[in-house]
């Protein structure tokens, strides 16, 4: 079957080739050049998606699309601990572009020793909470070490609201037990009062409320 050049050409566009500079002709797809592709593509003896650097946009486009809309704060840290991406929650949370972190020593924002650590070790660290210091925020650490790189993928989650409320939680418990044990202590109080009164020990009265303040 023939195709028309507006078929030949909308193949293209799907290729990504949407002008004559981007037809590379590599012949990585196993044609000769891209139109070839394209027409192999359009009498199904091909698919677009075999054009390598089809893919490599197509794989670049969907990163940056990740980069530019997750809610964590995801960054790339090389061995030397620079800055190698920053997502844009990151430019929003330490107030800089990506362009001016790029680069940057990743201890000028936040404290690295933790992913100085992941680097010598070659491990990875997950789950681990800690306090942006200057910035208001707990994150929940995620750091992936990338062998073939020897880099790190950093995903930080904001659990700040979480932390507040297990310490609005912690110290309302701590209250229930200060007023418990100013009860017990008026308790053994007025236990000892009348065991005086009455001439008995309070031994054992003692022991038992004792163990309950423990």
């Amino acid at each position: 079957m023939q195709f028309g050049s507006e078929a030949i050409r909308d193949m293209l566009f799907k290729m990504g080739k949407t002008s004559p500079e981007k037809e590379l002709n590599c012949g990585s797809c196993g044609y000769p050049t891209c139109r070839d592709n394209a027409i192999a593509s359009c009498q199904g003896r091909s698919s677009y998606d075999r054009c390598i650097h089809y893919l490599h946009e197509k794989a670049s486009s969907l990163a940056n699309m990740v980069m530019k809309y997750t809610p964590n704060m995801v960054m790339i840290i090389g061995g030397d601990l620079t800055i190698q991406e920053f997502s844009v929650s990151c430019e929003k949370k330490f107030h800089l572009t990506r362009a001016e972190a790029i680069g940057k020593d990743l201890m000028e924002l936040i404290d690295d020793s933790d992913y100085a650590w992941a680097l010598n070790t070659k491990q990875n660290l997950r789950g681990k909470v800690v306090e942006l210091t200057g910035y208001d925020t707990f994150v929940q650490q995620n750091i992936t070490y990338l062998k073939d790189e020897h880099a790190l993928l950093v995903i930080l989650i904001d659990v700040t609201a979480q932390k507040m409320k297990e310490d609005e939680d912690y110290f309302q418990k701590l209250e229930i037990v200060e007023l418990a044990q100013k009860i017990i202590d008026k308790q053994m109080m007025s236990a000892q009062m009348i065991a005086g009164l009455l001439g008995e020990t309070t031994a054992e009265t003692k022991i038992t409320l004792n163990k309950l303040c423990r």
